[in-house]
């Protein structure tokens, strides 16, 4: 989605595969009509989509991460025929709106707004509200697979998050500071690619890809000129329009220093222009001085080859476009989202196959974590003893034994099961963790006693066996070897 090949020229500032527990803290967007998207091109069974999205979100909540989930809104008007041509496909409904997405998006807030999120239905498109979102500080990044997010004036976007192991994620960030100071790619000059080489609303110019186009921002920075101004003025240049429809033949110049004559003729009569009259000055800098609309041509070289497709397309440059992308978030008002705590009953209903002691566990991360906002009197669970000590992704754990819940009356047993992190946990709960050190201490006298016991036994037994003696001087006599008499003195 997005841009096409986007990815590809931010990948070079991109910081790969950072651990998604280094966020804690944070609050990210996430562009939750993305995910649908994503799910349900991945699966076939149905409301499979809402397991992993449930699964997909808490592994995030665990890890800290506080999330506020955008949906898509009204459809902007250019982007109309795009949705008639999904349509067509027969992913959604034949009509040009999202009436097929908003039912799906309905069940995923159900589940999310359980789980005690934010969930906001955008006026205009999702991205667009996350970057707003972004812009203003509302969060501190965007987690979505869509590059459009930098064209709305997104900072940071997190894609590609994908599980390195049963209990931790990994995302790239991308940073739109890297991508102007390292890049020299603005939001305009974006906006400006977006318009060349196409994306979701529009196809582009043809011929015209993200290599050729950055090429072309590299021509009109050595003109100094703003790429987005200088494209969208095109229908209206004059002088472009004199420069592409100039007749005039190109005369002879040296391709030594660029200047009118040829090189033989340099060589014998010299050259005006690098002031010398045998030869020319390879490295001179001196503009030819004969006029020619060659040397503009020359400037301009890529330019009006693009500058020639624009005028064979009628609908570039599509203003549109320029306008929902610059402007589509201008009119938004000021927002606020808060956390509530977990509806365990709802979060039942909503997804039946979720085990009450998933989400008991879930609470106890939680906790762990500090986001207690999540939690309330009804669902605290109590640590009853620690069993052991342990490892988990090389981070020192405790194995605790938990309370149950309340409304818990289908899983077996008196009590949950949980391994957590030692250090807040012993923040949290120092009494437990003072009786586990106790316990441990006497667990340690007692083995001591017993072996202690066992060595004493074994002394007392040693030298009998059931009365009878087992030395081995008893079995063989041990005669002492004597001594040579000493040499006789004479």
């Amino acid at each position: 989605m997005g841009v096409k090949d986007l990815w590809k020229v931010l990948s070079p500032v991109a910081q790969k595969s950072v651990p998604v527990k280094s966020l804690a803290g944070k609050t990210l967007a996430v562009d939750l009509s993305g995910w649908i998207v994503e799910f349900r091109s991945n699966q076939t069974v149905p409301h499979l989509y809402l397991r992993t999205l449930y699964q997909r979100t808490t592994r995030l909540m665990k890890a800290g991460v506080k999330l506020v989930f955008i949906a898509d809104g009204v459809a902007p008007e250019c982007k109309r025929d795009t949705i008639l041509a999904r349509n067509k496909d027969g992913f959604a409904s034949s009509k040009p709106h999202r009436q097929w997405f908003n039912s799906i998006t309905e069940k995923c807030f159900a589940v999310l707004e359980c789980l005690g999120l934010p969930c906001v239905q955008a006026p205009g498109e999702a991205e667009a509200y996350c970057a707003w979102l972004n812009n203003t500080g509302k969060v501190d990044g965007i987690l979505t697979e869509d590059a459009d997010a930098f064209l709305y004036g997104g900072k940071v976007v997190y894609k590609n998050l994908h599980a390195l192991n049963k209990h931790e994620y990994l995302v790239d960030v991308y940073d739109i500071r890297d991508t102007e100071n390292k890049l020299e790619l603005t939001r305009e000059t974006l906006v400006a690619m977006a318009m060349l080489v196409g994306f979701d609303y529009d196809k582009g110019l043809r011929d015209i890809g993200i290599e050729k186009a950055q090429e072309l921002f590299r021509e009109m920075a050595c003109n100094q000129q703003d790429p987005l101004t200088r494209i969208t003025g095109w229908r209206t240049n004059k002088e472009l329009e004199r420069l592409s429809t100039s007749t005039e033949k190109r005369e002879a110049h040296c391709k030594q220093c660029q200047h009118k004559g040829t090189k033989n003729q340099h060589e014998k009569e010299g050259c005006t222009d690098c002031n010398l009259k045998i030869s020319c000055d390879q490295s001179s800098k001196v503009k030819c001085s004969c006029g020619g609309v060659f040397h503009e041509k020359e400037k301009h070289r890529l330019e009006l080859r693009c500058y020639q497709k624009a005028i064979k397309n009628h609908s570039f440059p599509n203003k549109k476009v320029v306008d929902e992308f610059l402007h589509s978030t201008d009119n938004l008002t000021e927002t606020s989202f808060e956390w509530k705590r977990i509806d365990i009953n709802k979060l039942k209903n909503q997804v039946p196959w979720v085990r009450y002691e998933d989400i008991a566990e879930l609470l106890v991360q939680l906790k762990m974590i500090g986001l207690s906002c999540f939690t309330d009197a009804e669902s605290i669970i109590r640590p009853l003893r620690i069993l052991n000590k342990c490892q988990q992704n090389f981070v020192k754990c405790f194995e605790v034994q938990w309370t149950k819940l309340d409304v818990d009356s289908q899983s077996q047993g008196d009590c949950y099961t949980f391994i957590v992190d030692q250090e807040p946990f012993k923040r949290l709960y120092k009494n437990v963790v003072v009786q586990y050190q106790t316990e441990v201490e006497e667990e340690n006298k007692r083995k001591e006693r017993e072996r202690q016991i066992k060595r004493g036994k074994k002394r007392q037994a040693t030298g009998t066996l059931d009365g009878k003696s087992t030395l081995m001087t008893d079995y063989f006599k041990v005669k002492k070897k004597s001594s040579p008499p000493p040499p006789e003195v004479e």
